[in-house]
């Protein structure tokens, strides 16, 4: 599982893909799958659970954002439940 958006060294910026509130969560997993050119793809939330893909990406960030940020994961097979 990698963040969305590139790591970089520490003195370099982070690209970061910034999206509506009011997009559902489809929006994230469509935009990964074009991205990384894969048709399977498996998207969680904070490394612990998929959300399902018409959940509000507003009521994501308010219930489950850290310092600030709605931390998204994807793997190419399960790897959370």
């Amino acid at each position: 599982a990698r963040p969305l958006g590139r790591q970089r060294a520490d003195t370099e910026a982070r690209q970061v893909q910034e999206i509506s509130g009011r997009d559902k969560f489809l929006r994230v997993i469509e935009f990964l799958r074009r991205q990384l050119h894969q048709d399977t793809l498996f998207v969680y939330v904070n490394s612990s659970f998929s959300p399902s893909p018409d959940e509000l990406i507003i009521d994501l960030y308010n219930n489950f954002a850290i310092d600030g940020k709605l931390v998204v994961n994807y793997a190419l097979s399960a790897a959370w439940g």
